[in-house]
């Protein structure tokens, strides 16, 4: 308790995080490039406690070769309160259909509309989730 009320900001468990991001589909991966770090919008999906993605050829998917260390952020709104998922990790490309099918993001919608047919999974090393309570917002 703080000043007479109830905490601004709720740390969620791992499994309430993984819960929440099972219900939404688009996050932002930060990865290193070069001396700096890039921020991506992507469409992914949970399975298992892993984020999968698709992705073209280009520019995201070679940074992820060389530097695979992560960190990916979703979030949204669960009734009144505004929640924050953050996961550092390791990003892998996937080379087996098996775990390519059984994860399921081969049928992944993406807003891009050329092909991607790279898929990439994010192993969590950490995941941290965070929910925001309306008295915080100004609600």
């Amino acid at each position: 308790m703080t000043n007479g009320h109830l905490p601004a900001i709720e740390q969620l468990t791992p499994e309430q995080s993984w819960d929440l991001l099972a219900e939404t589909t688009v996050g932002r991966l930060a990865i290193r490039q070069g001396s700096g770090v890039d921020l991506f919008p992507i469409n992914y999906l949970t399975h298992e406690h892993k984020i999968y993605f698709r992705s073209g050829p280009g520019t995201k998917l070679i940074e992820l070769t060389d530097e695979p260390d992560v960190a990916f952020e979703a979030d949204g709104r669960d009734g009144h309160h505004q929640w924050s998922v953050v996961i550092r990790g390791i990003a892998t490309r996937l080379d087996t259909d098996t775990e390519i099918i059984d994860s399921g993001v081969k049928t992944l919608k993406s807003w891009y509309p050329d092909g991607k047919f790279n898929y990439v999974r994010i192993d969590a090393a950490t995941i941290v989730g965070r929910r925001f309570l309306p008295h915080f917002l100004g609600d």
